[in-house]
């Protein structure tokens, strides 16, 4: 790799830093031993492109508990950019915001079959991440915490036109989020008990 810089710098100008301050999109913050990854530039772009900049509405949570929204006709969507919007919030909280993961996974699951209401939930979600711009994820060095820990958990019969439950966890290693997951599952759970099990296995 040494040699292909040494080569390349030859004919172009460059500099190169071991400190990256973007990749994916996603921003790099270095504090001593800490990183901090955050997302502030496609969230406003996302913002501007949705009409969101001067608007004045807060949201606390990402979603209204207990939200009822149920498919609509397939061949009656709406002429609103659904798919775009919820697309682009998966990538963020795939990336950078495990907090918005659940909403962004249920809203997923209507991008054929996809209502007005629908539309509005994804735009709350759009608000509440304008709100907490500030979130960041914090990556430091932790030698005295466990190598590798799995946190998981699970919800009964939450999907009500099915019967399926939702299951989601983070993984960390040292301490760290690498990696975290939402999904409902693929068959129906008969109590509490079995879909815990599932969810773990």
């Amino acid at each position: 790799m040494q040699g292909f810089f040494e080569h390349y710098k030859k004919h172009v100008d460059i500099t190169i830093s071991h400190k990256y301050e973007f990749i994916l999109q996603m921003s790099l913050e270095w504090d001593d031993d800490k990183l901090y990854l955050s997302q502030t530039r496609q969230i406003d772009k996302l913002i501007e492109k949705h009409n969101l900049k001067d608007s004045k509405q807060t949201f606390k949570t990402t979603m209204e508990a207990k939200l009822n929204i149920m498919a609509g006709p397939k061949d009656d969507l709406p002429d609103v950019p659904y798919a775009q919007l919820v697309c682009a919030l998966l990538f963020i909280a795939r990336c950078t915001r495990p907090d918005i993961l659940f909403s962004v996974t249920l809203l997923c699951r209507y991008l054929a079959n996809n209502t007005a209401e629908h539309f509005k939930a994804a735009m709350g979600v759009l608000t509440y991440i304008d709100c907490t711009m500030d979130f960041k994820l914090v990556y430091k060095i932790t030698p005295d915490v466990q190598h590798l820990e799995i946190l998981t958990d699970s919800e009964w019969e939450g999907d009500k036109e099915t019967g399926r439950f939702t299951a989601g966890g983070v993984i960390f290693l040292y301490g760290n989020p690498v990696t975290w997951f939402c999904q409902k599952q693929g068959d129906v759970s008969l109590s509490t008990s079995e879909a815990e099990y599932k969810t773990q296995t």
